[in-house]
């Protein structure tokens, strides 16, 4: 398991499939930082974004 590079309190990581589920329970003030390799998932991640 990697360490999380984001363990700061306040901040959450969560995937990508989680984000899209939970996408209406995100505040709408809130700072979104995605990482994602190029490709299929960087580009929905992206697009839904």
């Amino acid at each position: 398991m990697w360490a999380n590079p984001l363990s700061i309190e306040g901040i959450k990581v969560i995937t990508l499939g989680e984000l899209k589920h939970s996408w209406e329970e995100i505040p709408k003030d809130c700072l979104i930082i995605t990482v994602c390799g190029l490709g299929i998932r960087g580009n929905e991640a992206a697009c839904m974004l």
